[in-house]
């Protein structure tokens, strides 16, 4: 089957649509050869396929459900239907296709320019579709010339007794297409530009993160792209109305589709608003903005609203809370008498996506599940429960979540190193050693994998020195590397040492930064620094595992691991270590001053990683 950009439809989709969706599946054949984008947005419009062949190029297809006995007029630019006893206008679809084939063309044009060059060549043609149309009922019109009679499928070619449908092979399809819409020359493209292909015809998934903005003054890795696989596209797209969970490793997207899904679902127009996008970490929340602000989405009320979760019980309860006050008691309350003030006063939105759904509690889904119209209603909820840092045990069906059947899984990781990756994997590994749990490919290879030095674990004397070697292991990659200092982050797990030392680890942190001539700023220090946090703001981040889940880092060090009681068989400090070890992109640092049963694990886990390279 060819390969379909998202695997289904979206609900409204004609009964013409859905045949034409069926055949290209079916028989655009080699498999491997084959893209089909199913309404993709080019430059605000969507065209409803664009199919890559190696015969053809890209193909704009446009289709229309028409009868034969419909068309009573047409010219360059109109077509005139019979509509029972009305006569309605339309759009001529040649017109529309070749409008979209322009479009496609300027987009590529400009890409190269971009790139100086660089961008995918590839020729743009353009077809219509007339699924309910014969050959020879089309040939009778005296309008089929304008209706584009050279360029067209017809029934013949989607019924199941026609020639391409007795073909398995996709033979019969290839000729048809190098007959109607073929170029003399094969088009060949490498894996590269298939991959730009898909992040500039699928813009919501082609993600160049905020961060990029903040990186004008070095030039290594310059403009990353983060395509997301098949299957993050697959769920960004598709537009249905229900409930559904995104289920990831670290490094998978999770966060970037319920971004895409979220411009999605704003551009899909006032049905499906208004829209909130809900988190529990208060610092990622701005990220989120950010990251919806890039591609132009409006927000707040009218557009998409991004709160942490605490803050939407204040909304919901017109009242403050104490975000600083750790009190699991009162945030259980206040929760529940959102969820009691939501039961009498009814829903309020209907579309929510939340980030991070593994650290909301049962009561915490019920208020989500509540706020949301029932028809159109729209909950899209991402998870990892390797990432589950509060062991609150939620389950979906007592909060009303009615997912089942619905779990979309990413497997490519694209945001580590493969070093990271694979201590990631081994710490996941460690309670169960003989366990094998699905592999986690890594995602583009060529942009990501085998890139960066392995993972360090450095001892030392004392905290004091922890601090002081990370620190300037830190402005030593800022120096010879180029980074810039937000891509760089210093995580704790405790904020004070062994025995309730009285000066505090975040404190030593921004000190040996400061000693280096470098800017920091202590994220987790209270829930107003957390709220206001602006990741492309030049500073070292100080911060706690905690406050940075969600977010990742060109340079992570880490510290506290030796403070931590138990070992990687306790799921709690597993997924505290493996949470935190994922928040690197290229580098991480481990630094410890006791060796404790913790420590030795992880030394042990950090030996002989077979895709590392210094």
């Amino acid at each position: 089957m060819a390969t379909m950009i998202p695997d289904k439809l979206a609900a409204g989709a004609t009964k013409g649509e859905r045949a034409v969706f069926r055949f290209l599946k079916r028989y655009a054949r080699p498999d491997d050869e084959h893209l089909v984008w199913c309404q993709p947005l080019v430059r605000r419009r969507e065209p409803d396929f664009v199919l890559l062949s190696p015969d053809a190029g890209l193909l704009v297809i446009e289709v229309k459900d028409w009868a034969a006995g419909q068309i009573a007029a047409a010219n360059a630019h109109t077509v005139t239907l019979r509509i029972g006893s009305r006569r309605e206008e339309r759009e001529n679809p040649v017109r529309q296709a070749k409008e979209y084939a322009h479009r496609i063309r300027d987009l590529l044009r400009a890409e190269r320019d971009r790139t100086g060059g660089s961008g995918p060549e590839v020729p743009v043609g353009w077809a219509v579709a007339y699924p309910h149309i014969r050959r020879s009922e089309f040939r009778r019109l005296k309008v089929s010339e304008l209706l584009g009679a050279g360029r067209a499928f017809f029934w013949d070619d989607f019924h199941e007794g026609g020639g391409i449908a007795r073909d398995p092979s996709g033979a019969a399809f290839r000729r048809v297409m190098r007959e109607r819409f073929g170029y003399r020359k094969k088009v060949r493209l490498g894996s590269a530009d298939r991959e730009r292909l898909r992040g500039l015809l699928f813009p919501e998934v082609r993600v160049e993160t905020p961060r990029e903005a903040a990186r004008q003054r070095y030039e290594y890795r310059r403009e990353i792209l983060a395509h997301l696989d098949h299957n993050q596209e697959s769920v960004a797209r598709t537009l249905q109305a229900g409930h559904k969970l995104i289920s990831g490793p670290a490094g998978s997207g999770k966060t970037l589709v319920l971004v895409a899904r979220a411009a999605l679902l704003y551009r899909a127009g006032r049905s499906m608003r208004p829209i909130l996008l809900l988190c529990y970490n208060a610092s990622l929340a701005g990220y989120l903005e950010r990251l919806l602000a890039a591609k132009k989405v409006p927000l707040g009320p009218r557009g998409v609203e991004v709160l942490p979760f605490f803050e939407l019980c204040e909304r919901i309860l017109g009242e403050r809370i104490d975000h600083d006050r750790h009190d699991e008691d009162l945030f259980e309350e206040v929760t529940r008498k959102a969820a009691r003030k939501l039961e009498m006063e009814g829903p309020r939105y209907r579309s929510v996506l939340v980030d991070e759904g593994q650290d909301f509690s049962s009561s915490m889904l019920a208020v989500v599940s509540r706020l949301l119209h029932p028809d159109p209603g729209e909950l899209t909820i991402a998870v990892d429960p390797a990432q589950d840092l509060y062991r609150r045990h939620s389950t979906w069906k007592s909060a009303g979540v009615q997912a089942r059947g619905r779990v979309h899984r990413l497997r490519g990781v694209y945001r580590n190193t493969r070093a990271i990756a694979e201590l990631g994997e081994r710490i996941l590994r460690a309670a169960v050693p003989a366990a094998r749990p699905e592999p986690r490919q890594l995602a583009f290879p060529g942009i990501f994998a085998d890139e960066g030095p392995a993972p360090v674990a450095i001892e030392c004397g004392s905290p004091e020195e922890v601090a002081a070697e990370l620190a300037q292991r830190i402005a030593t990659a800022v120096e010879s590397e180029g980074y810039p200092l937000c891509e760089a982050a210093l995580l704790y797990t405790h904020r004070r040492g062994p025995g309730g030392a009285p000066e505090c680890y975040p404190e030593l942190l921004l000190r040996a930064v400061g000693r280096r001539g470098l800017l920091a700023h202590w994220v987790s220090e209270s829930y107003r620094t957390k709220r206001c946090y602006d990741i492309t703001t030049e500073r070292v981040t100080v911060s706690t595992v905690h406050s940075a889940k969600g977010l990742d880092y060109e340079c992570v060090g880490l510290v506290g691991l030796d403070l931590l009681e138990g070992d990687l068989t306790d799921p709690p400090v597993r997924n505290l270590v493996h949470t935190a070890v994922t928040r690197a992109r290229r580098h991480l640092w481990i630094g410890y001053f006791r060796r404790t049963p913790l420590i030795e694990q992880v030394l042990e886990l950090l030996r002989d990683l077979p895709s590392a390279r210094a």
